[in-house]
C-alpha cells in the first residue's frame, strides 16, 4: 500500500492526511501508531514523547462505567499521589537517613503529581466529557452500553485525557454533531503537542491543520495550508496535467499529419524518417 514513505511531525504543528479512498491514509496512521507493523522502517520518536492513536470505529469493551473509563486514561497521574502518600503514611523507624530519603521521594512524586495536573484531574475528566456531549447523568453508566458513535467519543475522551505528545485521529468529526466539533476544534487548536487527522471535513481541517499530506500511488506529497488549499492545488495539477495531455495529442496528431502527407515523397524522407522516430519515443 505504502511504499518508502517518509514523514516527518515537528512537536506542535498540525497536520491532515487526506487522499482518495483506499489510498492508505489509515494504513499509515495504523503503522506510526504500531497498531501496524510495517514490512520495513522504522518510527522513531523523541526522549520522554509518546503517541496517542483514535481508529475510525472505536469501541470501549468492559463493564467499566464512563467515569471509570474516564479516569482510567488518568491513572498513571493518580498512581504517583497513592505512591507518595504511602511513603508519607511508613511510620519512622528510627533511621533518620531512611526516613529523609522516604520523604524525599515522597515529595518528589507528589511534586510530579501536582506538574501533570493531578488536582484538576476529576475536573479536566467533567470538562471533557461535558465537551465530547456527556451529560452528568451518563456518568454511571456502562461505557458498553453506549452505541457506537458515543463509544467513539469515550475513546477520544480518554485519549485527549491522555495527554500524548502526539495525537493520531482517524476520522474523529465523523459522529459529532456541529457543538461538539466546535469544541474539539477549539481543543486541538490549544493542543500542547503534534496532531495528525485523517478526515474530508474541510472546514475543521482549514481552522485546524499547516500543512496535508496527500496519500497517493503509495507515496505521499506534502503542501502547506489547509484542506482547501490542498484541494485547489490538486485541481491545479490536475488542469496543468490535462493541458499538458491535450498538447502532447495535438502535436502528435500534427506529426502523423505529416508523415501521411509526405510518406512517399523521396525529398521528404530524411524528415518523414526523423518524424516517425519521434511518433516512436513520445509517450
Amino acid at each position: 500500500v505504502l511504499d518508502r514513505v517518509d514523514l516527518r511531525i515537528a512537536p506542535r504543528e498540525r497536520v491532515a492526511v487526506v487522499g482518495r479512498n483506499g489510498a492508505g491514509k489509515s494504513t499509515l496512521l495504523r503503522i506510526a501508531a504500531g497498531v501496524l507493523h510495517a514490512d520495513g522502517g522504522t518510527v522513531s520518536l523523541g526522549r520522554g514523547e509518546d503517541l496517542g492513536y483514535l481508529a475510525q470505529d472505536q469501541a470501549i469493551a468492559g463493564k467499566h462505567t464512563l467515569w471509570e473509563e474516564a479516569q482510567r486514561a488518568v491513572q498513571p497521574v493518580l498512581e504517583l499521589e497513592r505512591r507518595a502518600q504511602a511513603l508519607f503514611a511508613v511510620e519512622a523507624d528510627g533511621d533518620d537517613d531512611a526516613l529523609m530519603a522516604r520523604l524525599e521521594e515522597a515529595d518528589a512524586l507528589h511534586e510530579a503529581f501536582r506538574v501533570r495536573g493531578g488536582f484538576r484531574v476529576e475536573a479536566d475528566i467533567g470538562r471533557v466529557l461535558a465537551g465530547l456531549g456527556f451529560t452528568a447523568q451518563d456518568w454511571e453508566r456502562p461505557a458498553e452500553e453506549f452505541s457506537g458513535g458515543w463509544q467513539v467519543r469515550i475513546a477520544l475522551a480518554r485519549l485527549l485525557l491522555q495527554r500524548p505528545s502526539y495525537l493520531l485521529l482517524d476520522e474523529p468529526t465523523n459522529h459529532l454533531d456541529i457543538e461538539t466539533r466546535t469544541w474539539l476544534l477549539l481543543e486541538l487548536k490549544g493542543w500542547p503537542g503534534g496532531v495528525v487527522v485523517v478526515g474530508h471535513d474541510q472546514d475543521f481541517l482549514d481552522q485546524l491543520v499547516h500543512r496535508t499530506i496527500e496519500v497517493r500511488a503509495g507515496g505521499i506529497v506534502s503542501s502547506s495550508g489547509g484542506y482547501t488549499a490542498w484541494v485547489e492545488a490538486r485541481a491545479l495539477r490536475i488542469a496543468q496535467l490535462v493541458e499538458a495531455s491535450r498538447k502532447r495529442a495535438e502535436e502528435r496528431a500534427h506529426i502523423e499529419s505529416f508523415v501521411n502527407r509526405f510518406r512517399y515523397q523521396a525529398s521528404k524522407a530524411s524528415a518523414v524518417q526523423s518524424r516517425v522516430k519521434m511518433l516512436d519515443e513520445s509517450p
